[in-house]
């Protein structure tokens, strides 16, 4: 059998650099897939049965069986699925080991004080709004699993609070619908209003029932940016199209709409380790391999893709996030920060005397020479908001405006790049 070969691909904001191992051979190991709507895990990738959605690799191996009193125990036979689906995620977020006996969750003995916050913290997240009238609701404590272990009583969402998921959910399909509308034309404006519609209750929640916490944040990140482009005074259709689409693709998988799944045969594979990449970019990796029609899977962070197709699943890696700038490979982004340091100059020059011509060149051209992704460390929104007007300074200077309108905006822009500078 050919071994799979595994490639590491480390993606920095200010760089990007590929190291890649010699194939090697995997020794099988037992790993665990999970479904996070529905709230169980087996042995074998593909997709749930209950709800069609793609299951999610784990990152943790089931916890070995061992002695009694080195383990414990947790009944949820009760649970929604919804809310076992969370605590699995959490579960994998915290590399808390685990396994399941039927609907038993079984944990290390040294691990229970962090499962103890986990299950209340979901207990009292579904039963805030609806109270426990009856007494065994709300995260009380019993002993008596079978084997020796503690059990908890079971939640029972109910009232505001089922009320307050269907709103979130609303909220996620609505965003999702727009974000594809957005994709395909980016001057819809009904779209532009159903994002700002559905963002406050994403932005307002800590989280989703389908959605770990790092794909969450992420939905967050590329929606403010989203916004901030559909906001932006001057037009940027691209960029609005480029994380429209980003977006699209995070929610897909929490609204039910699935990848092009399978990389083939195993023996034909190549696998790349992407530990350091944010889930944006995997989700933007996704639409370029899409665009290709090369077929691919993840397995947590690796990336699973034909073998055949290793040469142009490289070459789209370039396109992830920022291009690949040959100078900026050598300096370290040092050429950049020279530039924004010599246009928050250039600009103060050019506030103080608005109608000098050189000045004016000045900052047109450290306003080109600056342009770019936001340089590493930096806040995209605000560095959006300081290339905007830079922009339209340089607009200003190259349509002859009126010397107070110049002034006026490279004063604005001096006062942007003091933060950063």
């Amino acid at each position: 059998m050919t071994p799979r070969l595994y490639l590491t691909i480390r993606f920095l904001a200010s760089e990007y650099r590929q190291s890649c191992g010699d194939a090697r051979t995997i020794t099988p190991m037992s790993k665990i897939w999970y479904c996070p709507n529905c709230g169980y895990e087996v042995d074998s990738r593909g997709r749930c049965h209950a709800c069609g959605g793609k299951l999610v690799a784990s990152r943790l191996p089931a916890l070995e069986t061992g002695e009694e009193d080195d383990e414990v125990g947790y009944r949820l036979g009760d649970w929604e699925d919804w809310e076992r689906g969370r605590l699995i995620g959490k579960l994998n977020d915290l590399e808390i080991v685990h396994r399941f006996e039927d609907d038993d969750l079984v944990v290390a003995a040294e691990d229970e004080a962090r499962v103890d916050d986990l299950v209340g913290e979901i207990v009292s997240g579904a039963t805030a709004a609806g109270g426990d009238e009856g007494g065994s609701s709300g995260g009380g404590r019993a002993s008596g699993t079978d084997s020796g272990a503690e059990t908890l009583a079971s939640p029972d969402p109910a009232g505001d609070a089922g009320d307050v998921g269907d709103r979130v959910e609303s909220s996620i399909r609505l965003l999702a619908d727009a974000a594809h509308r957005l994709r395909e034309d980016p001057t819809d404006m009904q779209a532009d209003a159903d994002v700002a519609e559905a963002s406050t209750a994403v932005f307002f929640s800590d989280g989703y029932g389908g959605a770990d916490s790092e794909t969450w944040a992420a939905v967050g990140r590329v929606t403010r940016r989203l916004l901030s482009f559909l906001g932006a005074e001057e037009a940027m259709e691209d960029s609005i199209r480029s994380e429209a689409g980003i977006l699209a693709k995070l929610l897909a998988s929490l609204v039910g709409v699935g990848e092009l799944a399978g990389a083939g045969d195993e023996s034909e594979q190549t696998v790349y380790e992407l530990p350091e990449w944010l889930p944006e970019q995997r989700a933007q990796l996704g639409i370029l391999l899409e665009a290709a029609a090369i077929k691919y899977e993840w397995e947590h962070d690796d990336l699973v893709v034909p073998s055949d197709r290793e040469q142009e699943v490289e070459e789209l890696f370039a396109e992830v996030g920022r291009p690949i700038e040959d100078e900026g490979d050598d300096d370290g982004g040092e050429a950049r920060y020279r530039a924004i340091a010599e246009l928050f100059a250039a600009s103060g020059r050019l506030a103080g005397d608005p109608s000098d011509e050189q000045r004016a060149a000045a900052v047109v051209t450290w306003v080109h020479e600056a342009e770019g992704p936001p340089p590493l460390g930096m806040d995209e929104v605000h560095w959006l908001r300081i290339m905007s007007r830079a922009k339209a300074l340089s607009q200003a200077i190259e349509d002859g405006s009126h010397v107070d309108l110049i002034s006026d905006e490279a004063s604005a822009l001096h006062g942007l790049l003091r933060t950063v500078v």
